[in-house]
C-alpha cells in the first residue's frame, strides 16, 4: 500500500502520502490525454472535448469513482499536513542549560535578552506603526485593566468587562478620529468614494499594510506571552 512505509510498516506522513496520490493523479491525467489524442486521430472526436468529458465523468471530487475518492483524500491531506507538527525532538545538554531543536540552539541565559528584544519590537510596532506615532492617543497600563479569566463566551474579551468601562471610555474610535484630524494621515489611509456615506473610503493598500503590521505584532506578542509565562490571550484580543 502507498500509505504504508516499507521500512517500518507504519503509516506514512500526510505530506509524503499526498505526494504519492499526486503522482497517481498525474499518471491518470496523462493517460486521459493520450487516449483522447488517439481517439481524435481515429476520427472519434476532438481532444479537448474528450478530455473534458473524461474529467467530468471520472476526475472530479464530487463523483463516486476511484479517482474522485483519491482527489478528496488529497484535499484532506493538504489540510492535515498543513497542521502537522514536526517529528523532530528537542533535547537538553548534560548541564540542562542548552536546548537544541534541529539546527537551532537556545541557551537559558539568552532568554532574558530574547524577551527584552521582543518587548522592544512590540513597543515599536504598537506605538510607532499601529498607533501611527501619535502622542495624542491616551496610553494605559495593563495592570489597571480587569480580565475575566473564567469567562468562556465566544468572542468575549477584556473590552467588554464592566469594570473597564470608565478606563476605556472614548477609546473605541480614538484612532479613527486622529486620522480624520490629520491631513497627512487622511491622504495615506483615505480615498475619495462617491458611493460611501461620507464621500470617503479606506485605501485598500494602506489597510493591507496595516493588517500585515497587526499580524507581525501578534506574532511577536505571542513569544512574550508564552515564554514569560503570562496568561493565555484570546484570539479576539
Amino acid at each position: 500500500m502507498l500509505s504504508i512505509k516499507p521500512s517500518t510498516r507504519s503509516w506514512m506522513e500526510p505530506g509524503n502520502f499526498n505526494s504519492s496520490l499526486s503522482a497517481m493523479i498525474w499518471v491518470v491525467q496523462l493517460l486521459v490525454f493520450y487516449d483522447s489524442a488517439v481517439k481524435e486521430q481515429q476520427g472519434c472526436g476532438e481532444t479537448l472535448k474528450l478530455v473534458k468529458a473524461y474529467c467530468d465523468q471520472y476526475l472530479q471530487q464530487t463523483v463516486e469513482t476511484p479517482m474522485g475518492e483519491i482527489l478528496r483524500w488529497r484535499l484532506l491531506l493538504f489540510k492535515v499536513s498543513g497542521a502537522t507538527v514536526g517529528t523532530h525532538e528537542a533535547s537538553w545538554d548534560e548541564s540542562e542549560e542548552v536546548l537544541t531543536y534541529g539546527d537551532t540552539e537556545l541557551r537559558m541565559d539568552h532568554i532574558p535578552s530574547l524577551l527584552a528584544s521582543e518587548y522592544r519590537g512590540c513597543c515599536q510596532l504598537l506605538y510607532d506603526d499601529l498607533m501611527l506615532g501619535l502622542t495624542s492617543l491616551r496610553r494605559m497600563s495593563p495592570r489597571f485593566l480587569k480580565d475575566g479569566v473564567n469567562v468562556d463566551t465566544v468572542s468575549w474579551n477584556f473590552v467588554q468587562h464592566r469594570d473597564n468601562a470608565t478606563i476605556l471610555d472614548g477609546t473605541e474610535r480614538a484612532l479613527i478620529k486622529a486620522i480624520e484630524r490629520s491631513e497627512q494621515l487622511c491622504r495615506i489611509f483615505l480615498v475619495e468614494n462617491s458611493q460611501s456615506p461620507g464621500g470617503l473610503a479606506w485605501r485598500e493598500s494602506a489597510m493591507a499594510s496595516y493588517e500585515a503590521t497587526v499580524q507581525e505584532f501578534l506574532k511577536r506578542l505571542s513569544v512574550l506571552i508564552h515564554i514569560s509565562g503570562g496568561q493565555p490571550v484570546r484570539e479576539s484580543e
